[in-house]
């Protein structure tokens, strides 16, 4: 008769067989196809004067015949802001920002950013998901529009705020659609 494994033993071999698991669940492909377009804006300046700034921006997607997959995504901003304080300025106030995307007139969730520390320097994301209106199937062309919109907040604080931006759009298929289609072309533009 064989003795039984001792319990280190098992929840060794347990662990292991979870671990083996993990890594294939990580290394694994998803299981639609993608596809990315980027835009790098030209830095955005933020002051007393001016201190508001608005973006038009432009996802369009082609393919060059009709195809039966849905095309799905998202679109994000990603923000890195600096604050360029005036000569002699204290740093005991400090400017903040909000952002936030324009669907098809309609504003989405603001973010805000309180530039905190030395020198005044922050990041932040403001994203949504594509919304294609009809559903971006069996279509030669889907295209959504968004505004991204900066406004410098807080009390009297000079200086200047330098925002640069890059712009992702990410489209892929729906769940199990692992070819994407032939030509299909995705475009990120500032109209």
């Amino acid at each position: 008769m064989r003795p039984a494994p001792s319990l280190a033993r098992r929840c060794a071999a347990l662990g292991v067989l979870l671990l083996g698991s993990a890594a294939l669940l990580a290394t694994s492909p998803p299981d639609y196809w993608g596809q990315d377009a980027v835009l790098q804006g030209r830095t955005l300046w933020l002051d007393a004067r001016a201190p508001e700034a608005r973006r038009a921006l432009r996802v369009v997607v082609t393919q060059p015949k009709e195809d039966e997959q849905e095309v799905e995504g998202w679109f994000r901003v990603d923000l890195s802001v600096r604050w360029l304080p005036p000569e002699g300025a204290t740093t005991a106030a400090r400017p903040w920002v909000r952002a936030r995307l324009v669907r098809a007139g309609t504003p989405l969730e603001p973010e805000v950013l309180i530039l905190e520390g030395t020198p005044g320097v922050g990041t932040l994301s403001v994203s949504t998901p594509l919304m294609f209106k009809p559903a971006c199937v069996k279509q030669r062309r889907c295209e959504q529009s968004f505004q991204l919109e900066l406004d410098w907040q807080g009390g009297p604080v000079g200086g200047v705020l330098a925002v640069d931006w890059p712009a992702t759009a990410y489209v892929h298929g729906s769940e199990d659609e692992l070819v994407m289609p032939e030509g299909l072309e995705v475009r990120l533009t500032e109209p």
